[in-house]
């Protein structure tokens, strides 16, 4: 009888381990099914191999995920790990694990899209303009600027909470002028989460 932690891990361990044989960046093999297992075979994981070897379907699947192409299997790796990530941030105990690892778990659609064109604008600095006719406030990108120098957004009432939860995580770094307006600064973070979460 298999017990209940290898149950609640085994998935886990099987995409941890694909991953780690995958990051070795391991000459092509004729046969990577049975290359991996060797792989598992010297790292003492003799359970797992034991329950692929009996899972005909488990072995299938493998065999198919080897034979793709390596980068195209880090990518969907790096994909997989950060929707892991938001399910483990819903998780007592694993929320501040999973929000360390990916910041960009609590962040909403709205608010990686303001990294997201920060980073591609090449600005340094977006300010806020406040708009005192009842419009929505503008937000301009300042610096070498590619392409607009607006930030686009489609909620409005939203976008400084979006802002604040961006200062918050240290994505971006928030300055005052001398006037007090609102200058949010590029930081290494925004460039590495748009890199890492592939946005």
């Amino acid at each position: 009888m298999v017990e209940p932690i290898t149950l609640a891990t085994s998935f886990a361990s099987i995409i941890g381990l694909f991953a780690n044989y995958k990051a070795e960046n391991r000459s092509k093999s004729d046969d990577e099914y049975r290359d991996f297992m060797e792989w598992l075979e010297k790292g003492n994981h003799g359970e797992l191999i034991k329950g692929i070897e009996e899972n005909q379907k488990l072995g299938i699947s493998i065999k198919v995920l080897l034979n793709e192409h390596s980068d195209d299997m880090i990518e969907k790796l790096a994909q997989l790990d950060a929707a892991l990530a938001k399910v483990a941030s819903q998780f007592e105990g694993f929320s501040e694990i999973a929000r360390s690892v990916h910041p960009s778990v609590e962040l909403s659609e709205q608010a990686l899209s303001i990294v997201k064109q920060f980073v591609a604008s090449g600005a340094k600095k977006v300010a806020e303009l406040i708009v005192h006719t009842g419009n929505q406030n503008v937000y301009q990108f300042l610096g070498t600027v590619q392409g607009s120098n607006k930030l686009e957004f489609s909620e409005p009432l939203f976008i400084e909470d979006d802002f604040n939860s961006l200062v918050k995580s240290n994505i971006l770094r928030l300055e005052h002028t001398p006037k007090g307006t609102k200058h949010y600064c590029i930081t290494r973070a925004a460039t590495n989460l748009v890199s890492d979460a592939l946005l």
